[in-house]
């Protein structure tokens, strides 16, 4: 019995989390739009002012970093860091275009969770 209860707990927990996750998805676009992201990136593969957002995580990327190229993989760090911090590290071949964004850490959150659900 008590093996059952167990389990049932940790499916619930999952099934929360599958659905905080899903509300975080549908939040961060929104915000992606709300934002004006849209604009300068696409999240179908297309390229625009800056890189599209589609399938861009566990990505490798070239950047340039205080006028040094370098490679990074893109992950929640970056993602977090490019949009508080834009002109941090910019791809190579984009140009150094986007504003700094004043986000809360849950917004910035969401958004992560957006850019990650587009593969």
């Amino acid at each position: 019995m008590k093996m059952k209860v167990v389990l049932v707990a940790l499916v619930g927990v999952v099934a929360v989390s599958v659905s905080a996750f899903a509300d975080d998805v549908a939040d961060g676009a929104a915000l992606f739009n709300a934002k004006g992201c849209v604009a300068c990136h696409s999240v179908d593969g297309s390229p625009r002012v800056g890189p599209s957002m589609k399938g861009v995580f566990g990505k490798v990327e070239k950047v340039m970093v205080g006028g040094v190229e370098q490679t990074i993989t893109v992950d929640d760090a970056y993602v977090k860091e490019s949009i508080l911090s834009p002109m941090a590290k910019v791809v190579v071949s984009f140009p150094p275009a986007m504003p700094p964004q004043s986000l809360s850490e849950a917004d910035v959150s969401k958004l992560i969770a957006y850019i990650k659900s587009l593969k």
